[in-house]
């Protein structure tokens, strides 16, 4: 399996392709949100049947105007404070996303530095899902990775994940959280 730098991850990726990559948890794999049909590729190579939606690192706070509506003040107070970091954010979609299924989209800027890296070659959000098949354990190691996924997707960005604890994952809508990971519902109540 190729070991790519972050512009030849970007380039993949701008070109429909999967990759896997480095998070603060274990390794993801994604790709371009806007390519036709990435999410069935996805869920094909997870061997995924159901059709949940999977979360979006995104570049930048400005990326979140471009993919959703009706944001209140509280949205982006929790942004701002909670920027890059464990907080996975789910807001009502808009027509930008009608490649992906559902209403929603559930977003997240990730601290980890090759995702940073990645980025600055990358003007997109990407798909991020942990690197397993359905039902199994995330990949942890690079062999790992190369054992499960060699044959389906096009490389692996450099960098090792951080191994910590899994982003909370808040409805902004229901004002719920769905996960509670680093970031407790008590410190997330304090802002809404």
């Amino acid at each position: 399996m190729k070991i790519l730098k972050p512009n030849d991850a970007a380039q993949f990726i701008e070109k429909g392709e999967i990759i896997a990559y480095p998070t603060e948890t274990v390794y993801g794999i994604g790709g371009n949100p806007f390519c036709k049909d990435i999410h069935n590729k996805i869920n094909i190579i997870k061997n995924r049947k159901d059709s949940k939606n999977y979360i979006l690192l995104i570049p930048n706070t400005q990326w979140v105007d471009k993919l959703t509506e009706n944001l209140s003040e509280k949205d982006y107070i929790l942004m701002n404070t909670f920027w890059p970091g464990p907080l996975t954010l789910i807001f009502r979609k808009n027509k930008n996303l009608s490649a992906l299924p559902g209403e929603t989209v559930a977003l997240r800027i990730s601290p980890h530095e090759t995702i940073k890296k990645l980025f600055t070659y990358l003007n997109t959000p990407i798909i991020s899902t942990s690197a397993n098949i359905s039902n199994n354990k995330p990949a942890k190691t690079f062999e790992e990775i190369n054992l499960i996924f060699s044959d389906k997707i096009s490389g692996i960005l450099e960098g090792k994940p951080y191994n910590k604890t899994p982003s909370t994952i808040f409805n902004t809508l229901t004002k719920t959280v769905i996960r509670e990971g680093e970031i407790t519902k008590e410190k997330i109540s304090h802002y809404i």
